[in-house]
């Protein structure tokens, strides 16, 4: 919440004249502006009390009118469909990609493919590239339906399936990573699953990460899935700019490049 205090407004207060003060509230996350407006009720309510017993004839009442940007009227479904995008992302790359490679494994495929004259590398991103695609167009699916279901506002598209693109490289080497550990189809779900349910209740999908106790935050710090979800309701609700974002992308790079180079390299050692 900003208060914004205009010109000559200590000077209205000593007068009969009316003082005004506007109150701007970030509506793009319903539950902490309705949090702040809460608060500034209170504090309204508190201070008219206080200048009742003055008894100045003059003296205006105290009315409160909220000004509330980039989600005026508190819509949680503009709040939830962005997350939602990176719920959906991060099952489809991340347990289906370490499930496919799983079943290859048990198949016997994977050895089939062992044997050729091609690279582990080449390998590797021929496995994950399909998986890649399918995100980016499940990708444009959800903005497609959230826009014409939900009233979610489609802005930065471009700079919307950027961070998509970044935002896979990490799913996907979490899929990898979790494929090279299972040996198994059912041990690669478990897995995917123990990485999948924390990832998304400490990405402020739900619950904003400001809310959650102190010592669990910094815990999202390296979870990929909070940075995207703050980058698309950034884009999406508040028309965020590159340079408005390009901290929480960053970031999501670094954890991407890092997951994608240590499944990397747990697939080339496991099929050395």
């Amino acid at each position: 919440m900003a208060l914004v205090l205009p010109r000559e407004f200590s000077r209205k207060l000593g007068t009969e004249e009316t003082a005004r003060v506007q109150a701007l509230v970030d509506g793009s996350d319903p539950s902490q502006a309705q949090s702040a407006m809460n608060a500034l009720e209170q504090f309204v309510a508190m201070r008219a009390a206080t200048m009742q017993p003055l008894a100045i004839p003059a003296a205006p009442a105290v009315a409160l009118e909220p000004r509330f940007f980039f989600n005026p009227g508190l819509k949680s479904r503009l709040f939830m469909v962005p997350g939602t995008a990176a719920a959906v992302l991060v099952i489809v790359t991340s347990i289906v990609t370490a499930m496919g490679l799983t079943r290859e494994r048990e198949m016997g495929t994977m050895e089939q493919l062992l044997v050729t004259p091609m690279s582990s590398v080449t390998l590797m991103v021929g496995k994950t590239i399909p998986y890649a695609m399918f995100g980016l167009v499940d990708e444009m699916l959800i903005l497609l339906a959230g826009n014409v279901l939900f009233d979610v506002p489609v802005r930065g598209v471009g700079l919307v399936f950027l961070a998509t693109a970044v935002y896979l490289v990490a799913t996907l080497g979490i899929g990898l990573f979790i494929a090279t550990l299972a040996r198994t189809q059912q041990q690669a779900l478990m897995g995917g699953f123990f990485f999948l349910l924390p990832a998304i209740l400490l990405s402020g999908f739900l619950t904003s990460v400001d809310a959650m106790p102190w010592w669990i935050q910094p815990i999202t710090w390296i979870n990929p899935v909070k940075y995207f979800v703050d980058i698309c309701r950034s884009v999406l609700l508040r028309r965020a700019s590159l340079g408005d974002v390009l901290g929480a992308l960053t970031s999501l790079a670094v954890l991407g490049v890092g997951l994608l180079a240590g499944a990397s390299w747990r697939f080339r050692k496991q099929i050395g």
